[in-house]
């Protein structure tokens, strides 16, 4: 199974997203059939961040696709319908 990484931060502005894994291949969108149960990964990137990207990091190899949500842009909570304690809205 390969290695997976995560790393969350934050400021006043906006939360950053990145994940490290050991490909270093080019995250690339896929069009998944209804019953796929992979191909998604990107699709949810651009849906829920503002920024994305990636780049091949110094050192350990692999790759590290990165994200950040804005506070202002509703991001996550208004594409999730969460309320204001992060549970989800039915």
């Amino acid at each position: 199974m390969p290695a997976v990484c995560l790393r969350l931060s934050c400021d006043q502005r906006c939360v950053l997203v990145e994940v490290w894994d050991d490909s270093v291949t080019a995250p690339a969108r896929k069009s998944p059939r209804l019953d796929d149960e992979s191909g998604r990964g990107l699709m949810l990137v651009e849906a829920l961040s503002d920024r994305w990207g990636w780049y091949v990091p110094h050192g350990p190899g692999g790759k590290v696709v990165w994200a950040e949500v804005h506070y202002s842009s509703g991001g996550v909570r208004a594409a999730a319908k969460l309320d204001d304690h992060g549970a989800v809205l039915r």
